[in-house]
């Protein structure tokens, strides 16, 4: 025997009441297309006086070309109503399940309470239970946590690419073009250098010593203990170029890994240095 509340539950009526809502727009357009020769005949034989006698007569004759639009529209409602109906039944009789479990456990301790030692053994039966689902929460394997989720990526108002510079490991974020312009600012500032007498009294021109906060500066990023400490010397003997060799490598998903990607979510742009261009510590004694 088909039960017909399994059938016609909650979520069908619902299903059938937008299907409905959808027929009723279609319908009516289609049958208002049809009947409207009748509502013009209507309307020009409509008696002059008040709206009510013109309703009376507007009305019988125009609404049987709607009937089938009247029908649907109707069921829709139908619909609806029972939905929300059943809804409020089932709402109404899972809370009555659940106070009605809570009201019997209740009066299930009262009774054990009264038993000789029925209070030590409940206080037992407790204790053990909340240990054993503590246990089970501790048994249970966590969501291992992204510590890089919560890296500081800075700022500069140049652009929403990340860059991570690849020798101190800061993240921020700015353009490909401003990045390679404070490269090329700060190059061009050591390229051209300062002129200093020698013993002979002709002019020698050195490199401008740059610490590496010069390009933490060209970049917009905040200037660092680390790259205070760390810089480029003004002499020619340590460098095969006065320019420093930047390179931006970008790493799309497939050049990650998938540990680098889980922490990016992007594509990134890495400040790759060759290690004979790392800058170096007490740059200024040399």
């Amino acid at each position: 025997m088909i039960k017909l509340n399994k059938i016609f539950n909650p979520k069908v009526l619902s299903a059938l009441a937008v299907a409905g809502v959808v027929a009723t727009a279609i319908m009516g357009a289609l049958e208002g297309i049809n009947g409207e020769e009748k509502i013009r005949d209507a309307v020009k034989t409509a008696p002059k006086e008040d709206f009510w006698a013109i309703s009376r007569h507007i009305v019988p004759r125009v609404v049987p070309s709607f009937w089938k639009t009247i029908v649907i529209g109707g069921a829709t409602i139908t619909f609806i109503v029972t939905s929300c109906y059943m809804s409020g039944l089932q709402i109404a009789a899972l809370t009555g399940t659940v106070a009605s479990l809570i009201a019997q456990r209740d009066a299930v301790e009262k009774e054990i309470i009264k038993l000789p030692g029925g209070k030590e053994a409940l206080t037992k039966v407790k204790t053990e239970f909340a240990k054993a689902t503590a246990e089970k929460k501790l048994s249970e394997k966590p969501k291992p946590f992204s510590i890089w989720k919560c890296q500081t990526i800075e700022e500069t108002g140049h652009g929403d690419e990340i860059f991570v510079d690849e020798w101190s490991g800061r993240v921020f974020k700015s353009s490909v073009e401003h990045v390679q312009a404070g490269i090329d600012k700060v190059n061009d500032e050591r390229d051209e250098g300062t002129d200093l007498p020698f013993s002979d009294g002709k002019d020698v021109n050195f490199p401008l010593a740059t610490a590496y906060n010069d390009f933490y500066t060209a970049w917009d990023i905040e200037p660092t203990g680390l790259g205070a400490t760390f810089g480029y010397p003004a002499s020619d003997d340590w460098y095969d170029s006065r320019r420093i060799d930047f390179k931006i490598v970008t790493l799309d998903q497939k050049d990650m890994d998938p540990v680098m990607w889980e922490r990016y979510g992007q594509r990134i742009h890495l400040i790759s240095l060759s290690p004979d261009y790392y800058p170096m510590a007490a740059y200024l004694e040399y």
